[in-house]
């Protein structure tokens, strides 16, 4: 009878047995296919899917942005959890649209995966930059129109979820703004994604 060597589901042989084995061997089989399945699925306890649930949405672009506090930036989803036990994945995709006339150097622009009331999810990191423009070369007070772009994924265990392991849970992407003397940004044409994951 022909017995693959086998770790995890990809090495398996499908055809294997073959209709004229032995099936005094059958049960070989079955201990591998067992063994193949708990590596493969080493921390399903309960019925379920690695993918529970996907929510998609397209937030409003913020109003003109000039502080360098933590601010909402109106980019938000509201997930529905359905395990208590699984783990959110949320992908911010967006765009900055800044201005500055590099009075006193360069522009900066962080972002952060905050509940509904700006406080940072804890476990996420934190001050994410993804704007930044530097006047090396300052002039005649020059005046500069420009647009970032960023995508990034958060990792927030059931534990760290804001509004409970259950139910709905409210993401938001607060923003702050390095303005010098004067400058500030718009968040805008953005995206956000929510894969709940049972690991």
């Amino acid at each position: 009878m022909a017995l693959e060597s086998a770790t995890y589901i990809n090495s398996l042989v499908n055809t294997n047995p073959s209709g004229s084995d032995s099936i005094s061997q059958g049960d070989d089989h079955i201990r591998l296919i067992k063994s193949v399945l708990q590596n493969s699925f080493p921390n399903v306890a309960s019925a379920t899917t690695p993918i529970v649930a996907v929510t998609h949405s397209l937030p409003a672009s913020s109003g003109y942005m000039r502080g360098e506090s933590y601010a909402t930036t109106a980019q938000t989803i509201t997930h529905t959890k359905v395990s208590s036990t699984s783990t959110l994945y949320i992908t911010y995709n967006g765009q900055l649209n800044g201005t500055n006339n590099f009075d006193s150097g360069s522009f900066q622009a962080w972002v952060r995966l905050s509940n509904s009331s700006g406080t940072l999810i804890s476990g996420t990191t934190d001050d994410i930059l993804w704007g930044f423009t530097d006047d090396v070369d300052h002039a005649a007070n020059p005046t500069w129109d420009f647009l970032h772009g960023v995508t990034h994924t958060w990792k927030v265990t059931s534990a760290n979820c804001p509004d409970g392991t259950t139910g709905a849970n409210t993401f938001t992407l607060y923003g702050k703004i390095r303005e010098y003397d004067d400058g500030g940004a718009t968040y805008t044409q953005g995206s956000m994604i929510c894969m709940e994951v049972e690991q």
